[in-house]
């Protein structure tokens, strides 16, 4: 499974949450777009965090 994520605006960081709140994934290059490979990761819920300068979104991706 491979997830796109990109932005008009800088991107700082992203991290990816698993279902108990745990960091598994976390590259620190800032960028305006990202591929992550998930195929390694288990089935489940995941949290992405997409940190900018002063903000920060989250997403929910499913994977099965």
């Amino acid at each position: 499974s491979l997830v796109k994520i990109f932005s008009t605006k800088p991107i700082t960081a992203i991290e990816i949450y698993n279902g108990l709140g745990q960091v598994i994934y976390y590259p620190t290059e800032a960028t305006f777009e990202k591929n992550i490979d998930m195929e390694s990761f288990p089935k489940g819920i995941y949290f992405v965090k997409i940190k900018f300068d002063k903000e920060s979104e989250i997403r929910k991706i499913i994977k099965d």
